[in-house]
């Protein structure tokens, strides 16, 4: 691998390690967002509509005040602008009715079941007195508008009003408090993930940093390691030592320079080989000739030693034969002097004898 690819492949290593990192806080970001958002989103809802509930049950009050008013005012005045604005007030009413049914929750259902019930008592009632005022029948009209049975309708409800309010109140209330309380619950889980990402953050840093160490030292000791090899491999080659070679197993350009440096050492070799081998030759030839010429000298000396040999030999010859002659000639006289000291001897033993035999006598 290239010298380049692996600086290349560290940095895409670290950009990797710290898009990884990057990528889990986002994840845990996004979570802790999205349940904020969902919360957010229930609470708001809730919120919103506990509002709107709030709001139709204002118009619930005012509406029946406004058609109690239009069918006094239509009993006393007998004019069809009240009955008009009394169907209009009608219409809006029912509107706002069947919008806070279908916003409400159960418990809202009951208490607005029971204001559609007593509504309708209520305009049943304000129906007939129209009609009692549109027959001429003004008395019957007031009389049943004041009386007990119509304003006991009237006071249920507004007690219904006033529950459905109170109940609305609350719900808006517990909506607020429940949020407040997930928030602060959203705060602390918040804090929690914050503290939780900065633990991932060192722990991934830690990571990112022993792995870019041990990467770096790799990277350096697969440079570094070659080329003080190189180093080495050089100063043996330039203390006349051709034979080294740099043993190395990358393929980068460090390895290509120790394979072009093995080849130079090489052929450097194979040249003082080849100029060795032909100083030697050129070494031998002149040896060779010195020896021949030795040689021949020495020759010429072993032939005056063997002339000098041969007239030695010739003398000798003839020193064997006068001391051959002399030897022939002791040997005569070392016969004569046997034969006289033999005698001698003899003469020695008589005269002993003698001795003996005058000591004898006397």
């Amino acid at each position: 691998m290239k010298i380049g690819i692996k600086l290349i492949s560290a940095m895409l290593f670290l950009v990797l390690i710290i898009v990884v990192m990057g990528y889990v806080l986002t994840l845990q970001v996004k979570k802790t967002s999205l349940l904020l958002n969902e919360r957010l989103h229930q609470n708001i809802s809730s919120i919103n509509q506990n509002l709107q509930l709030k709001d139709f049950s204002k118009y619930f009050l005012y509406y029946d005040e406004k058609l109690t008013q239009s069918a006094r005012n239509y009993i006393h005045t007998q004019e069809f602008q009240w009955k008009d604005k009394y169907y209009d007030a009608k219409k809006y009413l029912d509107q706002h009715l069947l919008a806070a049914k279908t916003q409400g929750n159960t418990d809202d259902n009951l208490l607005l079941e029971n204001i559609f019930q007593i509504n309708s008592s209520l305009r049943t009632i304000e129906k007939q007195i129209l009609d009692f005022i549109d027959s001429g029948q003004k008395e019957k009209a007031l009389n049943l508008l004041n009386s007990d049975n119509y304003q006991s309708l009237k006071k249920s409800y507004t007690e219904n009003f006033s529950a459905f309010e109170k109940q609305i109140s609350k719900k808006l209330s517990d909506t607020v408090y429940s949020y407040q309380q997930q928030m602060g619950e959203h705060k602390r889980h918040t804090q929690e993930v914050i503290k939780s990402s900065e633990y991932t953050v060192i722990i991934i840093s830690l990571i990112s940093l022993v792995l870019a160490l041990i990467l770096g030292l790799f990277l350096t000791i697969s440079i570094s390691n070659p080329i003080q090899q190189l180093k080495e491999k050089t100063q043996i080659i330039s203390e006349g030592n051709f034979d080294t070679l740099i043993q190395t197993r990358s393929n980068d350009e460090i390895g290509e320079l120790a394979a072009s440096f093995n080849s130079m050492t090489q052929k450097l070799t194979k040249a003082i080989n080849k100029e060795r081998e032909s100083i030697m030759l050129e070494a031998t030839a002149e040896a060779n000739q010195k020896k021949a010429q030795e040689l021949d000298l020495l020759n010429k000396k072993l032939l005056a030693n063997d002339k000098r040999l041969q007239k030695a030999n010739q003398d000798l010859a003839k020193s064997k034969e006068l001391l051959a002659d002399q030897i022939q000639k002791l040997e005569k006289n070392n016969k004569s002097m046997m034969g006289r000291e033999m005698r001698i001897i003899e003469l020695k033993e008589e005269n002993k004898k003698l001795r003996e035999k005058i000591n004898k006598q006397l």
